[in-house]
């Protein structure tokens, strides 16, 4: 027979404690979806449409700022990069279409 008291409440705690590994891998996903997206989205620059890029780097960026909450400095490092890669998408594509917009009238 064990004589462990199952019924104390550190035991009921660590029987009852969430599992973070779950969260990890979702925050994991997030990061490599940021990265595919703000791949993606250079491409449809270059190949397509400057109001369809615009909406994948702001979808990336997004998604990089929910995978920067892992718990591993990598991916924290990769999201960060992500971000600034779509960022940077954002502002001269949006500095672009401003100027085309308001500045010449087109």
């Amino acid at each position: 027979m064990s004589n462990i008291n199952t019924s104390s409440p550190a035991n009921q705690a660590i029987n009852t404690a969430p599992a973070k590994n779950k969260n990890k891998r979702a925050s994991n996903l997030c990061v490599w979806l940021a990265c595919l997206l703000c791949i993606i989205s250079w491409c449809t620059l270059i190949w397509s449409n400057g109001y369809a890029a615009l909406a994948l780097a702001v979808c990336s960026v997004a998604l990089g700022f929910i995978g920067a909450h892992g718990n591993s400095t990598g991916y924290k490092r990769f999201a960060t990069t992500s971000i600034i890669a779509s960022t940077v998408l954002l502002v001269i594509v949006a500095a672009y279409l401003m100027v085309l917009k308001f500045g010449l009238g087109v």
